[in-house]
């Protein structure tokens, strides 16, 4: 059974995260009745460094005053066993109010921690458990989410990554396809960087496809963690599916299924207290 920290039902659970959402309250609060009360405050904590040039959003007005950027507040976290829950969401900064925009991050957020509850209070019973991590990052123009989410046993697959990346300065999302075609990647062939990190067996295999998932703004460029399909070693196997970052040098760190490889993100981690599974 995971240790306590937050437990709600699945329609509760919504409702209070879209409360927390337009609260407007000051931020590092509790995240209302269903939140476990971790939190890292709007204005204070580690800086993730200031974003690539190639990487932000365009408009900004010159001379415009700093937006406050919105809190980060643990709405559930939860670790026992194998299993560990950790599902943030954003708050606004205190004396604000949710814009749709913001409302529209927690939502990306809840969609993809999915049916994260039926694991909290206790296990379905069927021998799974959930791995649901969350690494936040946070500077003077964005507020970014990663998110990994397995359910485990599992065959072929580290499971699914997933970032959103809001520009709280214009309170806009910095989608992923942007990202991507501000770096002008491309995914036809696999680089080299990629291929020099290949196991013998992944070489043997060959890669089927390359697509990128999730990905880190930074002041020393941009890091992109994608999911890399090989050729299944039978007909009728399913394909290996794989999770490597690539960071703005062009090379390549595999994810090992329990940290993400933050090593050359150049952005660091938002403390948070209790601390996540990436920060013990």
């Amino acid at each position: 059974m995971l240790k306590k920290w937050a437990t709600a039902g699945c329609a509760v659970i919504m409702a209070l995260a879209l409360a927390l959402a337009g609260c407007g309250g000051g931020a590092g609060g509790s995240g209302g009745s269903g939140g476990s009360g971790a939190s890292a405050p709007p204005d204070g904590g580690s800086s993730a460094g200031a974003p690539a040039a190639q990487g932000g959003a365009s408009g900004e007005e010159e001379g415009s005053a700093a937006a406050v950027p919105p809190g980060i507040t643990m709405f559930a976290q939860e670790y026992g066993g194998d299993g560990a829950i950790e599902v943030p969401l954003l708050e606004p900064a205190e004396g604000q109010e949710a814009t749709d925009t913001l409302t529209e991050v927690n939502e990306a957020i809840l969609a993809f921690a999915g049916d994260y509850e039926q694991y909290m209070a206790e296990e379905p019973g069927d021998g799974t458990w959930l791995e649901l991590k969350c690494y936040p990052f946070r500077n003077e123009k964005y507020v970014q989410i990663v998110l990994t989410r397995a359910v485990y046993p599992a065959y072929a697959t580290q499971g699914n990554i997933f970032s959103v990346c809001y520009d709280y300065q214009l309170d806009q999302i910095y989608t992923i396809d942007e990202a991507v075609e501000a770096e002008g990647l491309d995914f036809t062939t696999p680089e080299a960087g990629l291929t020099d990190v290949l196991d013998d067996a992944e070489k043997e295999l060959g890669v089927a496809s390359v697509s990128p998932a999730a990905f880190v703004l930074s002041q020393t460029g941009n890091a992109f963690f994608y999911k890399v399909a090989f050729n299944p070693a039978e007909q009728g196997e399913p394909q290996l599916e794989q999770i490597f970052a690539r960071f703005a040098d062009g090379s390549y760190d595999p994810y090992d299924g329990e940290t993400l490889p933050l090593g050359n993100v150049g952005a660091e981690l938002v403390p948070m207290d209790p601390p996540l599974a990436c920060q013990k």
